[in-house]
C-alpha cells in the first residue's frame, strides 16, 4: 500500500483489528468513527500513529476530510441493529456508504 489507507467503522472491534494489521503492513492509517475521540477510546485499542476522526459516513464533510488523499477505503462502518428503527437510516449506512 502505497497512500493513506482510511477505515469506516474502524473503532468497532473489525475496524481496530483491521487498523492494526494494516498499520503494521507500514500503511498510514486513518480511523473514521463517532467513538475516534480520545475521550471515547481505551488507551490501546488503536496504535500509535493511526490517525482517529470523529465523524460519521453520513456527515459529507467528516468523510470528504477523513478521505483527503486515500488510496485504499475499507468500509466497516455499520448500522448493526438487526431491526433498525429508521430503515432509511440503516439503508444509508450499510448499503449506500454516503451522505443522502
Amino acid at each position: 500500500m502505497n497512500g493513506p489507507v482510511l477505515i469506516t467503522g474502524g473503532a468497532g472491534f473489525i475496524g481496530s483489528s483491521l487498523a492494526r494489521q494494516v498499520h503494521q503492513l507500514g500503511a498510514d492509517v486513518r480511523v473514521l468513527d463517532p467513538a475516534a475521540r480520545p475521550d471515547l477510546l481505551p488507551p490501546d485499542l488503536l496504535p500509535k500513529g493511526v490517525i482517529g476522526h470523529p465523524g460519521s459516513i453520513l456527515d459529507q464533510d467528516a468523510l470528504m476530510n477523513a478521505m483527503k488523499g486515500c488510496e485504499t477505503v475499507y468500509h466497516l462502518a455499520a448500522n448493526a441493529r438487526l431491526w433498525a428503527a429508521d430503515p432509511g437510516l440503516y439503508e444509508q449506512i450499510n448499503h449506500q456508504a454516503r451522505p443522502g
